[in-house]
Protein backbone atom coordinates (compact mmCIF):
# COMPACT_ATOMS: atom_id res chain seq x y z
CA UNK A 1 0.00 0.00 0.00
CA UNK A 2 2.80 2.82 0.57
CA UNK A 3 4.59 1.75 -2.62
CA UNK A 4 1.43 2.57 -3.82
CA UNK A 5 1.29 5.76 -2.49
CA UNK A 6 4.67 6.84 -3.06
CA UNK A 7 4.59 6.24 -7.28
CA UNK A 8 0.90 8.31 -6.81
CA UNK A 9 2.31 10.55 -4.82
CA UNK A 10 4.82 12.23 -8.13
CA UNK A 11 1.49 13.21 -9.50
CA UNK A 12 -0.19 14.47 -6.26
CA UNK A 13 3.16 16.82 -6.31
CA UNK A 14 2.42 17.82 -10.04
CA UNK A 15 -0.81 18.18 -9.48
CA UNK A 16 -0.45 20.32 -6.55
CA UNK A 17 2.04 22.67 -9.02
CA UNK A 18 -0.99 23.43 -10.70
CA UNK A 19 -3.21 24.28 -7.94
CA UNK A 20 -5.22 20.81 -8.39
CA UNK A 21 -6.85 18.77 -5.19
CA UNK A 22 -5.90 15.68 -4.23
CA UNK A 23 -6.37 12.86 -6.75
CA UNK A 24 -8.48 9.83 -6.26
CA UNK A 25 -6.84 6.80 -8.22
CA UNK A 26 -9.17 4.70 -6.52
CA UNK A 27 -11.53 3.08 -9.68
CA UNK A 28 -14.54 1.16 -9.63
CA UNK A 29 -15.41 -1.41 -12.59
CA UNK A 30 -17.67 1.09 -14.25
CA UNK A 31 -15.07 3.61 -13.87
CA UNK A 32 -12.41 1.28 -15.54
CA UNK A 33 -14.36 0.40 -18.52
CA UNK A 34 -14.87 3.67 -19.45
CA UNK A 35 -11.22 4.86 -19.51
CA UNK A 36 -11.03 1.43 -21.28
CA UNK A 37 -13.08 2.53 -24.02
CA UNK A 38 -11.91 5.99 -24.21
CA UNK A 39 -8.30 5.03 -24.81
CA UNK A 40 -8.72 2.45 -27.42
CA UNK A 41 -8.36 4.32 -30.25
CA UNK A 42 -5.20 6.02 -28.31
CA UNK A 43 -3.70 2.93 -27.43
CA UNK A 44 -4.18 1.60 -31.49
CA UNK A 45 -2.14 5.14 -32.21
CA UNK A 46 0.81 3.95 -30.51
CA UNK A 47 1.11 0.73 -30.91
CA UNK A 48 1.14 2.07 -34.99
CA UNK A 49 3.93 4.26 -33.65
CA UNK A 50 5.81 1.51 -32.51
CA UNK A 51 5.32 -1.05 -35.41
CA UNK A 52 6.89 2.01 -37.27
CA UNK A 53 9.90 2.21 -35.51
CA UNK A 54 10.28 -1.72 -35.43
CA UNK A 55 9.97 -1.59 -39.69
CA UNK A 56 12.55 1.15 -39.92
CA UNK A 57 14.91 -0.60 -37.61
CA UNK A 58 14.81 -4.13 -38.29
CA UNK A 59 13.61 -4.48 -41.94
CA UNK A 60 14.75 -0.95 -43.43
CA UNK A 61 11.73 -0.23 -44.80
CA UNK A 62 11.64 3.46 -47.02
CA UNK A 63 10.48 6.09 -45.51
CA UNK A 64 7.46 8.15 -47.45
CA UNK A 65 8.78 11.16 -49.72
CA UNK A 66 12.11 9.76 -49.79
CA UNK A 67 11.80 8.81 -54.16
CA UNK A 68 8.55 9.26 -56.07
CA UNK A 69 6.17 6.78 -56.68
CA UNK A 70 2.81 6.43 -57.66
CA UNK A 71 -0.32 4.12 -56.63
CA UNK A 72 0.32 1.14 -59.36
CA UNK A 73 3.56 2.61 -59.89
CA UNK A 74 7.33 1.38 -58.31
CA UNK A 75 8.48 4.29 -56.60
CA UNK A 76 9.71 1.62 -54.02
CA UNK A 77 12.06 -1.32 -55.76
CA UNK A 78 11.10 -4.46 -55.16
CA UNK A 79 8.23 -3.49 -52.73
CA UNK A 80 7.90 -6.18 -49.97
CA UNK A 81 5.07 -7.38 -47.19
CA UNK A 82 6.64 -5.28 -44.73
CA UNK A 83 7.20 -2.08 -46.89
CA UNK A 84 3.82 -2.02 -47.59
CA UNK A 85 2.91 -2.45 -44.18
CA UNK A 86 4.55 0.37 -43.46
CA UNK A 87 3.11 2.52 -46.06
CA UNK A 88 -0.83 1.61 -44.87
CA UNK A 89 0.13 2.40 -40.96
CA UNK A 90 1.83 5.32 -41.81
CA UNK A 91 -1.01 6.76 -43.92
CA UNK A 92 -3.96 5.69 -41.08
CA UNK A 93 -2.12 7.33 -38.54
CA UNK A 94 -2.75 11.01 -38.72
CA UNK A 95 -6.39 10.22 -39.02
CA UNK A 96 -6.99 7.93 -36.52
CA UNK A 97 -5.29 10.21 -34.28
CA UNK A 98 -7.71 12.83 -34.95
CA UNK A 99 -10.61 10.63 -34.28
CA UNK A 100 -8.72 9.31 -31.27
CA UNK A 101 -8.59 12.72 -29.68
CA UNK A 102 -12.01 13.75 -30.78
CA UNK A 103 -13.62 10.73 -28.30
CA UNK A 104 -11.62 12.01 -25.99
CA UNK A 105 -13.70 14.74 -25.78
CA UNK A 106 -16.56 13.84 -26.49
CA UNK A 107 -16.06 11.17 -23.51
CA UNK A 108 -15.48 14.01 -21.53
CA UNK A 109 -18.64 16.23 -22.27
CA UNK A 110 -20.94 13.58 -20.07
CA UNK A 111 -19.97 13.45 -16.11
CA UNK A 112 -16.67 12.41 -15.48
CA UNK A 113 -15.64 11.25 -12.21
CA UNK A 114 -12.70 12.47 -9.95
CA UNK A 115 -11.03 9.05 -10.42
CA UNK A 116 -11.46 9.13 -14.35
CA UNK A 117 -10.16 12.49 -14.43
CA UNK A 118 -7.18 11.50 -11.78
CA UNK A 119 -5.78 8.39 -14.04
CA UNK A 120 -6.57 10.92 -17.26
CA UNK A 121 -4.48 14.06 -15.18
CA UNK A 122 -1.63 11.66 -14.70
CA UNK A 123 -1.56 9.64 -18.20
CA UNK A 124 -1.61 13.90 -19.96
CA UNK A 125 1.63 14.44 -18.06
CA UNK A 126 3.28 11.38 -18.94
CA UNK A 127 2.76 11.85 -22.58
CA UNK A 128 3.83 15.22 -22.02
CA UNK A 129 7.11 14.53 -20.90
CA UNK A 130 7.30 11.98 -23.43
CA UNK A 131 6.78 14.37 -25.99
CA UNK A 132 9.30 16.33 -24.89
CA UNK A 133 11.76 13.38 -24.90
CA UNK A 134 11.27 11.96 -28.84
CA UNK A 135 11.31 16.09 -29.77
CA UNK A 136 14.43 16.08 -28.62
CA UNK A 137 15.23 12.90 -30.49
CA UNK A 138 14.01 14.83 -33.22
CA UNK A 139 15.49 18.29 -33.14
CA UNK A 140 18.84 17.32 -32.29
CA UNK A 141 19.70 15.52 -35.22
CA UNK A 142 17.93 17.98 -37.01
CA UNK A 143 20.17 20.80 -35.50
CA UNK A 144 23.69 19.13 -35.14
CA UNK A 145 24.34 17.55 -38.38
CA UNK A 146 25.89 19.33 -41.50
CA UNK A 147 23.91 17.39 -43.61
CA UNK A 148 19.73 16.48 -44.47
CA UNK A 149 19.07 14.27 -42.35
CA UNK A 150 15.17 14.49 -42.82
CA UNK A 151 14.65 10.98 -44.74
CA UNK A 152 16.97 9.80 -41.83
CA UNK A 153 16.03 6.26 -40.50
CA UNK A 154 14.71 7.07 -36.99
CA UNK A 155 14.03 11.31 -37.45
CA UNK A 156 10.73 10.36 -38.92
CA UNK A 157 9.76 7.97 -36.62
CA UNK A 158 10.28 10.23 -33.45
CA UNK A 159 8.71 13.27 -34.95
CA UNK A 160 5.83 11.51 -35.53
CA UNK A 161 5.56 9.71 -32.20
CA UNK A 162 5.96 13.35 -30.48
CA UNK A 163 3.07 14.70 -32.48
CA UNK A 164 1.47 11.80 -31.74
CA UNK A 165 1.66 12.07 -28.02
CA UNK A 166 1.41 15.42 -27.49
CA UNK A 167 -2.07 15.47 -29.56
CA UNK A 168 -2.96 12.96 -27.40
CA UNK A 169 -2.20 14.80 -24.20
CA UNK A 170 -4.75 17.36 -24.92
CA UNK A 171 -7.46 15.23 -24.85
CA UNK A 172 -6.43 13.28 -21.84
CA UNK A 173 -6.48 16.47 -20.25
CA UNK A 174 -9.41 17.86 -21.28
CA UNK A 175 -10.90 14.55 -19.88
CA UNK A 176 -8.85 15.50 -16.66
CA UNK A 177 -10.14 19.48 -16.84
CA UNK A 178 -13.60 17.98 -17.04
CA UNK A 179 -13.13 15.86 -13.76
CA UNK A 180 -11.23 17.89 -12.03
CA UNK A 181 -12.49 21.16 -12.23
CA UNK A 182 -15.63 20.60 -10.81
CA UNK A 183 -16.10 22.31 -7.47
CA UNK A 184 -18.62 20.51 -4.95
CA UNK A 185 -21.50 22.15 -3.76
CA UNK A 186 -22.11 22.48 0.29
CA UNK A 187 -25.15 20.98 0.69
CA UNK A 188 -27.82 23.16 1.91
CA UNK A 189 -28.60 23.96 5.80
CA UNK A 190 -31.99 22.42 6.85
CA UNK A 191 -33.67 25.63 9.02
CA UNK A 192 -35.82 24.36 11.48
CA UNK A 193 -38.70 26.11 11.17
CA UNK A 194 -40.97 26.74 14.84
CA UNK A 195 -43.95 24.70 15.21
CA UNK A 196 -46.20 28.41 15.48
CA UNK A 197 -44.75 29.57 12.24
CA UNK A 198 -45.55 26.18 10.33
CA UNK A 199 -48.48 26.26 8.08
CA UNK A 200 -51.40 24.64 8.85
Amino acid sequence: MSEYADRGGYIDRVAAFFGLGGLDFKTTRTDRRRLFFASGLPLLVLIGDAILFYLQAFHDTPIPGASSSTILGSGFPGTDSWERIYLFIDGVQTPLLLVAVALLFIFGISSVSRSQASWAFAIAVVFICLTLVFALLNALPLALSDRNVLHDRYVRVWQTTSFDLGFLAIGYAFLAYRGLSRTRLASPRRVRIPPSQREL
